[in-house]
């Protein structure tokens, strides 16, 4: 698969109400890009400054189908399964899931049955469930939040926090590292 050869009209902090691209279409954001903030505008995911406005970002485009309000930015977006589900249609996360199943994180607003682009790859805001603590692998949670890696699950391990994130419902600094 070629990537980052395309010219890109828009953004990346842009939501649409028709499929713009081709769902599960990926975008590689250059180091020189996310530096000079050109596709990744200051509010959108809180980011202008130190190692979190540093490497490159890998993003998903997707539809949201969450039968409720706008993906917020932070939220943790997974495949939606059952007959019929399409790979790159998003819900919230409910719960700790295999990271195979989650798609990537909100930065932005994405109001549902519109499509965006979702963080899979790079440095971006997460909403924590309230026990996120800094320096740890983050896995999914209910609400569409992120919580510690326990004992277990491993294998649902889809980043690693920089800082806490103070309460249920608060954004926090990761690096989000999807296959």
């Amino acid at each position: 698969m070629s990537r980052g050869n395309h010219s890109w009209a828009e953004d990346v902090g842009t939501a649409y109400t028709d499929a713009r691209y081709r769902v599960g279409t990926r975008r590689t954001q250059h180091v020189t890009e996310v530096l000079g903030a050109a596709l990744f505008p200051a509010g959108v995911g809180g980011l202008t400054t130190g190692p979190a406005t540093e490497g490159e970002r890998e993003w998903v485009f997707a539809r949201s189908t969450d039968g409720a309000a706008a993906f917020a930015q932070g939220e943790v977006a997974i495949r939606e399964t059952g007959a019929g589900a399409d790979e790159w249609v998003a819900i919230r996360s409910d719960a700790t899931v295999d990271a195979g199943r989650v798609i990537g994180v909100a930065q932005y607003a994405v109001a549902d049955d519109s499509w965006g682009w979702v963080l899979r790859c790079g440095y971006g805001e997460v909403e924590g469930d309230g026990a996120v603590t800094a320096d740890t692998s983050i896995v999914s949670a209910a609400a569409g939040r992120a919580t510690n890696l326990g004992t277990a699950n491993e294998e649902a391990v889809f980043g690693f926090s920089f800082e806490a994130d103070g309460a249920a419902g608060s954004l926090f600094t990761a690096r989000i590292d999807l296959p």
